[in-house]
C-alpha cells in the first residue's frame, strides 16, 4: 500500500468521524485498527498473506489458517470491529461447488445462515468477495463499511448500515440505490473512484440554453440520484467519478440533510460549475463543509462559484486547495468571496496554482482580503509561494487579525527576511497554532520567532521541523521559551540541532518553562528527559510550588501523574509541605494520660 493510499483512507476515516483527529498513522493496519474504532482494544485485522500469530488459540486444534472470508468471519464473529485483507475466494469457491456441487450446496445455506455476526465495522481490503459472504453480512447488524480496491459481485443489503465507503471498487450504482431507499440509517456516503455514475439523457434533465444561458427544468433524475435526494444523508463523497451536471446540482440545492459535499478531482466544465453555482446561490440551506481540491476551471467558472459561495450563509469548511486560477477574473472573485462571506471559518487555499498570476498578485489579495475579514479563524496556505510584499502583507494580518487562531503556512516558499514576518505575532492576542514545517526559515526565522515567544502569550503550539535551525537558533528558541509560561508543543524534528543546545532547551523546560507538555526532538539523547517534564508540566507543576493550592486540587494532580515514582517524588520535592502532619489540640485533663503512655513506651 503506498503512502498516498495510506493518506487518503486516513482522510476519508477522519471524515467518517470515528479517527483521532492528530493522529499519524504509518501503515493501513493501524489506520483501520484505530479508526473503526480508536476504543476497542479488541480490534481484529485478518491478512491472509501473514500468518496468524494468535498464542493464546494455539492450545484449541480446531484452529488453523484461515482460508476463506466466511472462515475468518465464522472464527470472529463476536468481534465489534474487523479487517479482511487479501482474501481471494473466487478460485476457492469455484473448487468447492465443482466437486461436491448436489450434495454440499445446501449444507452450505444453512450454515451460512446460521452465523450470528456481532461485527459493527468491517472492511474488506483487497478481498474478491463471494455471493455467500454477501448473504452473510446481509443478516447482521452492521454500522460501517469499507469496499477498499476489494470486487464484490453485489453490495450486501444491509437496512441498518450508517456508513459506507468504497474506494476503488466497482459497486453498481443500483445496489446504492437500494440502500439509500431502504436504509434510514445512512447518513454517510463516500464513494471515490467507484466507476462512472450514468445519468439520464439531456431531453429529461437540467439542460442550458446556449442563447439565454438559462436553466430548463425536469422533475425526472436518474435512480441513483433520486434515491439519494429522498435519504436522510449528510455527508457526500462523489470524487474522481464521471459526474452528470443536472442530476447532482438538483440534489445539491433541493437535499434537506446535506451537511457535506466533496467534489475533489472532478472536471469542472463552465456548465458544471454555473450548475453547482446555481444550487449554492438558490439551495443547500444545511450545507457546512465543501470541498472543491484540485479543481480546474475556467475564469468563468471561478467567477461563478465564488459568487455563490460569497452569499452562502452556512459554509463554514472550504476547501480549495490545489486548484487552478487563471486571469484577473479569477482573482477578483477569489478576492471579493473571501471579503465579502460572514459564514466561513476555516479556508484551505493550499497550493493554488496559476499560469498568468506571480507570486505577488496570488498571495496579496488573499491578505488583503483577510484584513476585512474579521470571521475566519483557520486558514491554510501551504506549498505557496511568496514575494517580499506578501511577506509585508502577512506581518500586517498576523499583527492586526482578531479572530485567527490557526495559521498553517507548512512547505511555503519566503524571500529572504522572513523574520520581520513574524514580528506581528509579539503584538498577537488570538493565534493558537502555527505550522512552519519545511520553510527553511534556518537561524533567522528560529531568532525571531524566539524572540516573539518572550513576549506573545497566546500560542499554544507551533511546528518548526525540517527548517535548518542550528546552534544559533536553538539557542534563541530556549530564551524565549524560559519567559514564555502558554505554549504547551513545539515541534523541533529534522534540524541541525546538536546535542549542546539541546541540553540548553532541556535546562530552560526543566528550570523555568512550566506549560511545554510536548517538545519533540527525537534525535537528541535529551528526548526521553523532555518527555518526561512535559509530564510534569501536563500534571501541574506550574501550580505545585503554591503555598495556597487548595487541597480538593491535589487528588486531579496526583492522577495525572500516573502513579510514577519519579514524578511522584519531583512533585514531593517541589512541596515539601504538601501531606504535613495536623495538629492536634490536646486540654491539660488529657496531657497527663499522655505523659504516663509516654513512659511506658
Amino acid at each position: 500500500m503506498s503512502s498516498h493510499g495510506e493518506y487518503e483512507l486516513d482522510r476519508i476515516l477522519l471524515d467518517l468521524g470515528c479517527f483521532a483527529q492528530h493522529f499519524r498513522p504509518q501503515s493501513l493496519h493501524e489506520i483501520c485498527r484505530l479508526a473503526l474504532q480508536p476504543r476497542d482494544p479488541s480490534a481484529i485485522i485478518v491478512d491472509q498473506q501473514v500468518p496468524n500469530e494468535p498464542e493464546e488459540d494455539a492450545e484449541d486444534e480446531t484452529d488453523g489458517p484461515i482460508a476463506t472470508l466466511e472462515e475468518a468471519l465464522v472464527k470472529h464473529n463476536t468481534s465489534e470491529t474487523l479487517l479482511l485483507q487479501h482474501f481471494d475466494d473466487d478460485a476457492h469457491d469455484d473448487a468447492s461447488q465443482s466437486e461436491t456441487k448436489t450434495e454440499l450446496e445446501p449444507e452450505t445455506e444453512t450454515e451460512t445462515a446460521k452465523v450470528d455476526l456481532e461485527v459493527k465495522h468491517l472492511c474488506f481490503s483487497h478481498c474478491s468477495v463471494p455471493k455467500s459472504v454477501v448473504k452473510t453480512i446481509e443478516q447482521s447488524e452492521l454500522e460501517v463499511l469499507i469496499i477498499w480496491n476489494s470486487r464484490l459481485e453485489t453490495l450486501p443489503k444491509i437496512r441498518s448500515l450508517k456508513s459506507l465507503v468504497v474506494v476503488d471498487s466497482f459497486i453498481h450504482p443500483n445496489d446504492i440505490a437500494w440502500l439509500l431507499e431502504n436504509s434510514k440509517s445512512l447518513e454517510r456516503l463516500i464513494l471515490i473512484r467507484a466507476g462512472d455514475i450514468p445519468s439520464i439523457e439531456k431531453k429529461q434533465g437540467y439542460c442550458i440554453s446556449e442563447s439565454s444561458s438559462r436553466f430548463y427544468k425536469s422533475p425526472v433524475l436518474s435512480p441513483f440520484f433520486q434515491a439519494l435526494l429522498d435519504s436522510n444523508i449528510k455527508t457526500l463523497v462523489l470524487e474522481r467519478n464521471v459526474l452528470p451536471t443536472p442530476d447532482l446540482a438538483h440534489v445539491i440545492e433541493k437535499h434537506a440533510h446535506l451537511e457535506a459535499v466533496s467534489l475533489r478531482n472532478v472536471s469542472f466544465s463552465d456548465y458544471f460549475a454555473y450548475a453547482i453555482a446555481q444550487a449554492l446561490k438558490n439551495g443547500a440551506k444545511s450545507l457546512e463543509h465543501l470541498d472543491m481540491k484540485q479543481v480546474y476551471w475556467s475564469p468563468i467558472g471561478a467567477f461563478h462559484i465564488c459568487n455563490s459561495i460569497r452569499m452562502h450563509k452556512t459554509i463554514s469548511h472550504l476547501d480549495l486547495s490545489e486548484t487552478m486560477w487563471n486571469g484577473r477574473q479569477s482573482k477578483l472573485a477569489l478576492y471579493q468571496m473571501i471579503l465579502g462571506n460572514t459564514s466561513l471559518r476555516h479556508l484551505d487555499l493550499g497550493r493554488i496554482a496559476s499560469t498568468d498570476w506571480s507570486p505577488s498578485s496570488t498571495m496579496c489579495p488573499i491578505f488583503e482580503a483577510l484584513q476585512s475579514n474579521h470571521t475566519i479563524t483557520s486558514i491554510c496556505l501551504t506549498r505557496n509561494r511568496f514575494c517580499p510584499h506578501a511577506t509585508y502583507m502577512l506581518d500586517r494580518v498576523l499583527s492586526m487579525h482578531p479572530s485567527l487562531n490557526r495559521i498553517d503556512l507548512s512547505q511555503c516558499a519566503f524571500p529572504q527576511g522572513f523574520g520581520r514576518a513574524l514580528r506581528g505575532l509579539a503584538s498577537n492576542s488570538t493565534l493558537k497554532e502555527l505550522s512552519l514545517e519545511h520553510c527553511r526559515i534556518g537561524d533567522e526565522g528560529a531568532n525571531a520567532i524566539g524572540t516573539v515567544l518572550q513576549s506573545n502569550q497566546t500560542l499554544k503550539s507551533i511546528d518548526l521541523c525540517h527548517n535548518g535551525i542550528g546552534t544559533d537558533g536553538a539557542k534563541s528558541l530556549a530564551r524565549g521559551l524560559e519567559y514564555n509560561q502558554t505554549l504547551h508543543n513545539i515541534f523541533l524534528h529534522g534540524n541541525q540541532i546538536n546535542e549542546t543546545s539541546a541540553a540548553q532547551i532541556r535546562d530552560t523546560v526543566r528550570d523555568h518553562n512550566h506549560s511545554l507538555r510536548v517538545v519533540f526532538l527525537p534525535n537528541s539523547h535529551f528526548q526521553e528527559e523532555l518527555q518526561y517534564y512535559g509530564s510534569i508540566n501536563y500534571a501541574g507543576r506550574k501550580q505545585i510550588g503554591d503555598l495556597t493550592l487548595k487541597r480538593p486540587l491535589w487528588p486531579t494532580i496526583l492522577e495525572r501523574a500516573s502513579d510514577h515514582p519519579d514524578m511522584l517524588y519531583f512533585l514531593l520535592r517541589q512541596n515539601p509541605n504538601l501531606f504535613p502532619q495536623e495538629e492536634t489540640t490536646t486540654t491539660k485533663e488529657e496531657r497527663p494520660n499522655k505523659k504516663r503512655r509516654l513512659a511506658k513506651c
